[in-house]
């Protein structure tokens, strides 16, 4: 489970600590994540997702793929598709480190 202090969160999305504030409240009360004081500090609170949470991350990031897959290929002519299939499996070859789990998992199935 990963984690990160609200302050944090609230300078990466760029947005007020009060609506992050607002956010985490809600989501926490759906059960998808938990806000826990920082050992070292207990003014802060660090935030972190729980199971449920990751797994709504991940079938949001799988959808979200497939679906900005889809939009990107239905411009393109079936060769073009084609091409380009082969072009980004060559690229995938020559990728430096190889993809986690939950990067696979985001891989829509052929």
């Amino acid at each position: 489970m990963r984690s990160m202090p609200s302050p944090l969160l609230a300078d990466l999305l760029s947005i007020s600590t009060a609506s992050v504030t607002s956010a985490l409240h809600t989501l926490e009360r759906a059960g998808l994540l938990t806000r826990t004081p920082q050992p070292d500090d207990g003014r802060m609170l660090v935030v972190a997702l729980t199971e449920q949470g990751e797994t709504v991350i991940d079938e949001f990031l799988h959808w979200w793929t497939a679906h900005r897959q889809k939009s990107w290929l239905e411009h393109l002519p079936p060769e073009e598709e084609l091409t380009l299939a082969r072009l980004l499996a060559k690229v995938s070859r020559h990728q430096p480190q190889p993809l986690t789990e939950r990067q696979r998992r985001l891989i829509p199935p052929h």
